[in-house]
């Protein structure tokens, strides 16, 4: 019996198991490295938006009112343009959001704005239009996180 051809064969699977060892060992480190940075880039972002709460936290606030004819009777399905500045009043900029609702039977029609590092006085321009006549009013509403805030604005159209 040949005994030099099984220390061959030995070697070589002490070898392969030994390779297979160190690139899982290699895989494992670089994974932990990476949780390793992950975890301290989110750490980071949040101490960066300590001072500043707003920088995570959505704000919002609400946008509601009535829609009626000339008689006072409900205008359903007229269509109302909320569009959110960033300035005051009256909008000189581009808006930062364009929201669109109708009114319903009653005439009534509501629209939620807001998004993320907004808080502040900001412009509301609403634009309601019916039977091909448009009517446009702006208000000023207060936007600020973790507090609800709302502006009425109603129209008559002509």
């Amino acid at each position: 019996m040949d005994f030099t051809n099984w220390r061959v064969s030995a070697v070589g699977v002490r070898a392969s198991l030994r390779d297979c060892a160190t690139r899982t060992d290699r895989y494992v480190r670089a994974s932990v490295r990476r949780c390793r940075v992950t975890a301290w880039l989110a750490t980071m972002l949040l101490l960066a938006c300590q001072d500043d709460p707003t920088d995570i936290v959505s704000s919002s606030a609400v946008v509601y009112g009535t829609i009626k004819s000339a008689t006072a009777a409900p205008v359903a399905g007229a269509q109302a343009v909320v569009d959110l500045y960033f300035e005051g009043c009256p909008a000189t900029s581009p808006p930062l959001m364009t929201t669109t609702t109708h009114a319903n039977a009653a005439g009534f029609y509501r629209v939620v704005v807001g998004a993320l590092n907004l808080s502040g006085a900001r412009c509301i321009h609403v634009s309601v239009s019916a039977n091909g006549v448009s009517v446009a009013k702006e208000g000023t509403v207060s936007i600020w996180p973790q507090q609800s805030d709302s502006v009425r604005i109603d129209f008559t159209m002509p």
